[in-house]
């Protein structure tokens, strides 16, 4: 069994994103504004990508069709990262 460096890059992210999500879940509970739940929804869903990358390159390095399910959900969750990024671009140019 074989770990690439990717997958634990991944993992490292992963761990720092969800801290980050933690924190941003904090500030959404004390304000209950839109920024903060729209920041914490999106460091979420990227921390959910970290996630499923951090398990494809770790576990199943050498497995070559569930590193091209890894890649089609990486691509489909980070579009709803991006999608939610997007949205507070617009949030913070016209609230």
């Amino acid at each position: 069994m074989s770990y690439s460096f990717t997958g634990i890059a991944y993992f490292l992210g992963f761990l720092a994103t969800g801290l980050l999500a933690n924190r941003f879940f904090l500030y959404w509970q004390r304000g209950k504004n839109t920024l903060s739940k729209a920041l914490c929804l999106f460091v979420s869903i990227f921390g959910l990508f970290m996630l499923i990358g951090a398990i494809g390159g770790l576990f199943f390095a050498d497995n070559f069709e569930i590193l091209k399910l890894v890649t089609i959900l990486s691509v489909f969750i980070q579009s709803f990262a991006i999608a939610t990024l997007g949205y507070i671009v617009v949030y913070m140019k016209i609230p």
